[in-house]
Formats: C-alpha cells, sequence, structure tokens
C-alpha cells in the first residue's frame, strides 16, 4: 500500500509537522460519509478511502455531523454490519 500524503498549504506551525510526519495508515478502516458533508467533499473522501484501503458507505442525505433520529438509525445499522 501507497503511504498516505496530505498536501498542506501555507508554512509553519502545523504545515510543517504533517509535511515532515506524513500518515501510514495501518489501522483496518470502514467510513461512513454523508452525502451532504459540507465540510469534505465527496471526491476528497472516495480519494482517502481508496488511499487507505477502506470501503466507503456513503448516506444520502446524510449530514457532516449524523444527528437526526434518520441517520443515527443508518449509523446503528452501519456498524452492526
Amino acid at each position: 500500500m501507497k503511504p498516505l500524503v496530505i498536501y498542506v498549504h501555507g508554512k509553519g506551525g502545523n504545515a510543517d509537522y504533517v509535511r515532515e510526519n506524513p500518515i501510514e495508515w495501518r489501522i483496518p478502516t470502514k467510513i461512513l460519509f454523508g452525502s451532504n458533508d459540507n465540510l469534505t467533499s465527496l471526491d476528497t473522501m472516495r480519494e482517502f478511502a481508496w488511499r487507505i484501503g477502506a470501503p466507503l458507505t456513503v448516506m444520502d442525505y446524510g449530514e457532516h455531523w449524523f444527528h437526526t433520529a434518520e441517520q443515527m438509525a443508518f449509523l446503528d445499522k452501519w456498524i452492526l454490519k
């Protein structure tokens, strides 16, 4: 598996740390993503999932923070799979 490299713009602080310490993901991971996430794009999440070899499940109309009854029910079913 290729190491995941995160590109960070800017200089100093966290940007330098991230550049100097690239992530090598070795933990089995499954990702649940809401299609209405307003913080992360689906393309970004697909790329991340592909790079770490994680299956990606997308909940239609889900948000970045799962909090409605419908979203929580979906999350519960997803966890139990």
